[in-house]
């Protein structure tokens, strides 16, 4: 297993990255992070740090932060993905942790990023833009304003991360998902009764769980 790199003050590198995430990555099963993926997540966390520092996106404040307690969500839900093109979205995406991490390790994965906040979408869509990133699509919407858009589309996957109870977020998420998607929740260490139907997957890494709802019928 990878060493785990200390606290670094410089913008990230692609080999820091690939080396902080090895752990996690190795924990879940996957192959390691390819050269692309992890130039993607450096340039990520290059944009990241200095918005961050600007406006306040997110609580975390430092790379070793965002990668150990918010990018590492993201390596948790890979091995879950359809196994071809898929759509996903991500509601109160926040500042893209969980999307951008499957958007950069799953580029036929098409993420629909959906945040009310102006200065997170505004990031977002810098991201999308900066990195590049053209299977992110950034939306200032909150979830009963994308619920209403006419023609809206519906998705595979659908996840949410600290917005609402889990129970609650996957009870929201049906109405977004076509006949036979998934919906996923994130579960700290603190578990809470599971509403029937729903599977809790412990994460191999030690972070908890993802909460799983399958296809309903």
């Amino acid at each position: 297993m990878a060493r785990r790199p200390g606290a670094t003050t410089a913008l990230p590198s692609a080999n820091w990255v690939a080396e902080r995430l090895a752990p996690v990555v190795e924990a879940h099963r996957l192959p390691p992070l390819d050269r692309g993926v992890a130039e993607l997540l450096a340039g990520y966390l290059g944009l990241f740090l200095p918005w961050n520092a600007r406006v306040n996106l997110s609580a975390a404040r430092s790379a070793e932060a965002v990668v150990d307690a918010h990018l590492a969500d993201g390596i948790a839900l890979l091995p879950h993905l359809p196994a071809g093109p898929a759509t996903l979205v991500d509601v109160g995406a926040g500042a893209g942790f969980v999307g951008v991490l499957v958007a950069s390790a799953r580029p036929d994965v098409r993420c629909a990023l959906v945040e009310p906040s102006t200065k997170r979408h505004t990031f977002l869509r810098a991201v999308a833009r900066e990195l590049p990133l053209p299977n992110v699509e950034p939306l200032a919407e909150r979830l009963e304003e994308h619920l209403a858009r006419p023609g809206r589309p519906v998705y595979d996957v659908a996840v949410s991360r600290a917005t609402w109870a889990p129970s609650d977020w996957l009870a929201r998420a049906e109405a977004l998902l076509r006949p036979g998607g998934l919906a996923f929740a994130f579960e700290g260490a603190r578990r809470s009764e599971l509403p029937a139907g729903v599977e809790r997957l412990t994460r191999p890494d030690g972070r908890g769980s993802l909460l799983r709802k399958p296809p309903s019928g």
